[in-house]
């Protein structure tokens, strides 16, 4: 009788890793698309905006998260390395992208793709009010007629889909209250006023 483990089971170790890495890889994959959900509801023109207080009570926790994805992202790219189609190059870029990726969609999951599902689920006829910082600025395909808000946020301050007629009657400082269906986190703005 052998001592030595036949071929089968000596090649089964490396083939019942590989579902647990598929699995890891669709939780990751999972948790980015999470994470962008934002973008793509503002794209379909469902704009969602966080409430001041959830940005600040949520900082630390949002970065946070955001380190915990960019470093995941970046173990996964590096150990993919190899496997990724079109040389070095590609590798090189993945490797480069996968932290600044990783971080930006793990913050805006906390900030923004949390409090955006509870409000989709259970939201209710919120009220928040914003600062204005500008509401003078040149829009884009994807903001027309921008209003930027006072948040503590690198990106998505602008409140887009407002008419111009309205945002004419802005001036840096002033202060609006946004209607729409959300919670105390924030809430998707179907109406705005001024507040006098």
């Amino acid at each position: 009788m052998s001592q030595f483990p036949d071929r089968e089971t000596a090649t089964s170790p490396p083939h019942e890793r590989k579902p647990l890495k598929t699995f890891i890889n669709c939780l990751i994959a999972a948790w980015l698309f999470f994470g962008a959900s934002s973008i793509y509801a503002l794209i379909l023109r469902y704009q969602y905006v966080p409430a001041p207080y959830w940005l600040d009570r949520t900082s630390v926790f949002a970065w946070s998260a955001g380190l915990a994805t960019a470093i995941v992202l970046s173990a996964s790219v590096w150990t993919d390395r190899f496997s990724i189609s079109g040389g070095w190059f590609r590798s090189v870029a993945g490797l480069l992208c996968a932290p600044v990726f990783g971080l930006f969609l793990g913050w805006n999951a906390v900030t923004s793709a949390i409090p955006m599902a509870v409000a989709l689920l259970g939201g209710y006829e919120a009220n928040i009010q914003y600062s204005i910082i500008r509401a003078d600025r040149d829009g884009s395909k994807h903001c027309p007629q921008p209003i930027e808000l006072d948040m503590a946020m690198l990106v998505f301050k602008d409140l887009c889909f407002f008419s111009d007629q309205f945002r004419r009657t802005l001036s840096p400082g002033d202060t609006i209250i946004l209607s729409g269906r959300g919670t105390s986190m924030g809430l998707f703005p179907s109406s705005a006023r001024k507040l006098e």
